[in-house]
């Protein structure tokens, strides 16, 4: 399987305990895993994962926007590495 570029949505394997089918963007492909968001309903935000590769299957989709906290005036991490710093390991 090829790895996915940015803006790619990617499907989480539905094993995951808390984002198992969920949608993800991703906003990051590093060696082993990428950096991934879904985007948050009524409490606004995102919610970022580091995903294994394996671990997600890509849709075909890409997004055409990539929404971050920030964009809309928000105090929230502004790089991927400060993101990564709050993200959750995906498995």
């Amino acid at each position: 399987m090829p790895l996915p570029e940015i803006n790619d949505i990617v499907q989480v394997n539905p094993q995951h305990p808390m984002f198992g089918g969920c949608l993800f963007v991703v906003t990051e492909v590093m060696e082993r895993k990428i950096l991934a968001y879904t985007q948050g309903f009524n409490q606004g935000g995102q919610a970022y994962l580091l995903i294994k590769h394996g671990d997600y299957e890509p849709t075909g989709g890409k997004a055409p926007w990539v929404v971050r906290n920030d964009d809309r005036g928000d105090d929230v991490p502004t790089t991927n590495t400060e993101v990564r710093k709050h993200a959750r390991e995906g498995f």
